[in-house]
């Protein structure tokens, strides 16, 4: 270490001191702001059990609606009815077709997954 410091050394000592307290503001900044973030989150963030209390009532609202649609749509006597009017050969054709229905939509997203990763026709 020089025994002298020199104008140059001292203006670049200057400049150091400088910067640093210029980081010093800036990491007190991000460092209060994440800490108004945290505090934020903490008084917007709901409980877990609330979640799941609301969760539930809402599944057990929305299965009583669907079971109510479904019993206000076909009401049973007619359902058994069409059911026994049917013949075997009538209830074979509607199972086939469902199941080629089935197979047809897993084909094409199988289809649609392929082309997608080997990106054919994009």
């Amino acid at each position: 270490m020089p025994e002298t410091i020199t104008p140059s050394d001292h203006d670049l000592l200057v400049e150091v001191r400088t910067l640093q307290n210029v980081m010093f503001d800036e990491i007190k900044e991000i460092k209060s702001g994440t800490a108004l973030d945290i505090a934020n989150l903490k008084k917007d963030k709901a409980d877990r059990k609330d979640i799941d209390f609301v969760q539930k009532k809402l599944n057990d609202d929305i299965e009583i609606r669907v079971r109510k649609l479904e019993t206000d749509t076909i009401p049973k006597e007619k359902q058994e009815k069409f059911e026994d009017s049917l013949s075997t050969i009538e209830k074979r054709l509607i199972w086939i077709i469902a199941y080629s229905a089935g197979a047809a939509a897993v084909i094409a997203f199988g289809v649609d997954i392929i082309s997608r990763f080997f990106n054919i026709g994009r």
